[in-house]
This record gives C-alpha cells, structure tokens and sequence, in this order.
C-alpha cells in the first residue's frame, strides 16, 4: 500500500462494489418507504381479520415511543435489497405472500409528522391495496408463510369483461403556489420552503404546527397543541405539564362520530378538495381527545383506498396526511374472467397478494392491550420474553418414507373486481383493476388474495 494515497483502499473497496454501476439512491423515495415499512395492516383485508384488527392509532404511536430502532432497520434492508414494496407484496410462485396496504402510507406520514422525518415509492410492479395515508380499513400484518398453495375455483364465472384503469396527478400538488394555498387552510403563517425532497413550514422543536409535502402529492401537517401524545413529549422535554406547554387536554372527550366526520370535510373543502368527492367515515377509533376519520376518494362512486387521514378533537384538526393527487381517466381495459384470476395466482409473473396470514399468535390481552382497554394487563419491559419450551429431538425418518412437502389446497369461491395501486418504475402511480379473490382451505381457514385483472394483451411486460 502506498503510504501517501490513504484513498487507495476506498477506491479498491469502491471498484469491488457489486451495485458501483447502480443508480444513485432516490433518498426520498428510500425514506418514503422506510416509514411505510413500519406500517402494519391492509384495507383488502379478510372478515377475519377485520374483526381481529388492532386500532392501528393508538399502537402506532406506542410503537414509535418504544421502538425507534425499527426505522434504522428498514432503512437496512431497503439499501440492501435496492427497494421496498410500500402498500403491497408481490408473491412468487405458488407461495402466499403478503401484502400490507393503504395505511401504510397513512403509517408513512404519521411517522414522519412525530419524528420529523404513501405516499414514497414502492418496488415498481407492486399491487397495493391503497395509497395514502391511510385506509379507511385495517392494514394487514402478514408476510410469506413458505406454505406451498394450489388454488383452484368453484362457481366463478369464465366470461372476461373491461374496466376503467385511472392515473393518479399530482403535479400540480407540490408546487409552491400550492403549498401556500395548503398551508393558509390550515391558519399557518410565514413562506414553505423547498428541500429534502419535499416543501416545508415550520418545525417539530418550535412546537407549532408542522406541514410538509411530498412531490407524489403526499400531505403529512400535524398540530403538536392538539396532539396528546406530542404534548406529552413536549412537556417530558420542557419539564412541565401538559397543559403548561398549551396542549389540549388529553384525557377530554373526543369528537362524535358524526362532529368528527364534519370537522374533517370542512378541512377538505379548506383545501380546495371536494369533501363530496370522498366516502368520509369516522371508522378509526378515539385515542383520547382525537377522533380518527379516513377520507376513501370515490371513482365512480366506488371507494378506491386512495385516502386521507385525520385525527380530529373539538378544537380542530390535530394532524391529517394523504395524497392530494387527482384522479385521471386511462380508458377502458380488458379484464379476465375470474377463472382466469384464480389461474393468474398459481403463476410467477403475477404472483397473488395474500392477507390470510398473521406473523404471530394474537392473543386476546394482546388486543386489549393495544386497544387500550381498561382490562389490559400491564406489561413490564423488564420482563424476559419466553422462548418456546425445550422439546426433544425427533426421531429419525424411516428410510424411503415420504419427504415431507405440505401443499395447502385452497378453493376459491368468491371474486369482486374492483381499483388497487400499482407504482411503476418510471415513478407513476396508477389505480388499475384487480380482482380481490376469497377462499378457504380443506381445514377451513379462510383467506383473501388479489391479482390484476388486466389481459395479458394490455400489459408490458417486457
């Protein structure tokens, strides 16, 4: 090694790097999705897992304040992997895989509105069951189970139709003239700033309200005075009480259903956005003083998981996030039938997206404690987590017996055809027809897989 070129190192290791000829980094895109990754269940979701689902709220901002690592560690694993599916997962084979949703990207921009940090990037091709910040129903928590599956179908038709795909516009969202117009809906003062892939106004540390957006059209503003939890952590940094830094108070009632759902179109029609334009439903539960209402915008009066998300207290809008991004007609397509969707899971090119499989055992006190119920079981982070008990080693195989191999056998009896994301990578965002599919194995357990729907002689698939 020459002593005098210290660079010398640097420059083999740099030559040595399998992805030197790679793009550069998207940064905003890596961070948009890195805060989707932390996102956990999916408006496609199954009856069953509807009725299981976690308040997502309330054990989002849980999980922020014990967890933090977690973000580092997405970051990881989109830098190494060269991307990261935002609201969907694009299986393989014959295997399940899983997709998480729309909240995703509600999960994205609640992220970034507590920790300063849709709707970002997703992997180009993936499906996702929404965009924005927020669906109005639960994101699914599933990932690829490594079971082997063959669907077949009963009692669905054969016969292909067409349907209508959409783009999603939102070039005129991030612009600073209407920025502006977004920043005086919400009473804010002074000039939005452009730079770290988004246009800005005002800081977390100040204590105000904050508004960022995004260049996909993603709106993330949260107001710290109206939020409970960040008037916890303000008051935790300054010292003092809550109610010493002018916060709302955090244990007062929160807003109606029917209040909340008006407080929430007057924000919209605030923003120049039509509230009659969206299904607007106070579905999401009440963390204290916030309500929590989902805008779904409406193509052809049909909910699209496109959305916008608020919590909302009497004194008005705590934080909202979700694209602004406006709908545009692509034409009519030919669609399959949905025999043909059902063959469509069984092959890699288009490779379901499954939301019938948990990552892990939810037990009851699970759900109570994430729902804050009163009857939850404190948990003390001290407390060792149990592995699984020691069992004794196998027996050994017969020799020429079987090799296990388990294929799960899955009818699929129902189909609805309906609009989901797909990202492509030249960076479009398009609303495209899928079929959502419903079935159940030989032991019963049911599941909800969906597929594009669009004939193989309208997609490009080179």
């Amino acid at each position: 090694m020459n002593p005098r070129d210290p660079d010398q190192p640097l420059d083999r290791l740099r030559a040595a790097d399998p992805a030197a000829d790679a793009p550069a980094v998207d940064l905003a895109r890596v961070r948009a999705a890195v805060d989707a990754r932390l996102g956990e269940e999916g408006p496609r979701a199954s009856a069953d897992h509807e009725t299981r689902a976690v308040p997502d709220e309330l054990a989002r901002r849980r999980r922020r304040r014990v967890a933090p690592w977690l973000s580092a560690a997405a970051v990881g694993a989109l830098l190494f992997t060269g991307g990261g599916y935002l609201l969907g997962t694009s299986g393989t084979g014959g295997a399940d895989a899983a997709g998480a949703d729309s909240a995703a990207a509600e999960e994205a921009a609640a992220d970034r509105s507590m920790a300063d940090s849709n709707d970002g990037a997703a992997e180009p091709g993936a499906l996702a069951p929404g965009t924005a910040e927020s669906g109005a129903e639960e994101d699914a928590l599933s990932y690829p189970s490594g079971q082997r599956t063959v669907f077949t179908s009963s009692g669905l038709g054969s016969t292909g139709t067409t349907a209508h795909a959409y783009g999603l516009d939102a070039s005129g969202v991030a612009t600073a003239e209407r920025v502006a117009q977004i920043a005086e809906a919400f009473g804010m003062t002074g000039t939005p700033t452009e730079g770290d892939g988004a246009w800005s106004l005002g800081s977390y540390d100040s204590g105000d309200p904050v508004l960022r957006v995004y260049p996909d059209g993603t709106v993330d503003y949260s107001d710290p005075a109206l939020d409970p939890w960040r008037c916890e952590e303000m008051a935790e940094e300054g010292g003092g009480a809550s109610g010493s830094t002018g916060c709302t108070d955090p244990s007062g009632d929160a807003p109606a259903p029917a209040q909340a759902e008006q407080l929430l179109r007057e924000a919209l029609t605030a923003l120049g956005v039509d509230p009659d334009a969206y299904a607007v439903t106070a579905d999401r539960g009440t963390e204290g003083p916030l309500a929590y209402v989902t805008a779904d915008l409406l193509v052809d009066g049909t909910p699209t998981g496109v959305t916008i998300g608020a919590g909302v207290s009497p004194d008005g809008v705590a934080n909202l996030w979700g694209t602004l991004a406006e709908p545009y007609d692509l034409g009519s397509y030919d669609v399959v039938s949905p025999e043909q969707a059902v063959e469509r899971l069984m092959d890699p090119r288009f490779g379901g997206v499954s939301t019938d499989v948990l990552p892990m055992e939810i037990r009851d006190e699970d759900l109570a404690a994430e729902s804050g119920s009163a009857d939850a079981p404190a948990e003390d982070p001290d407390t060792p987590v149990e592995g699984p008990a020691a069992t004794a080693p196998p027996a050994p195989i017969d020799p020429g017996a079987s090799i296990p191999w388990p294929v799960r056998q899955v009818t699929i009896t129902g189909a609805a055809l309906g609009l989901q994301t797909l990202y492509t990578d030249s960076g479009h965002v398009l609303l495209v027809p899928t079929y959502t599919l419903t079935g159940a194995d030989a032991d019963g357990e049911t599941g909800t897989w969906t597929v594009i729907a669009v004939a193989d002689g309208q997609l490009d698939q080179g």
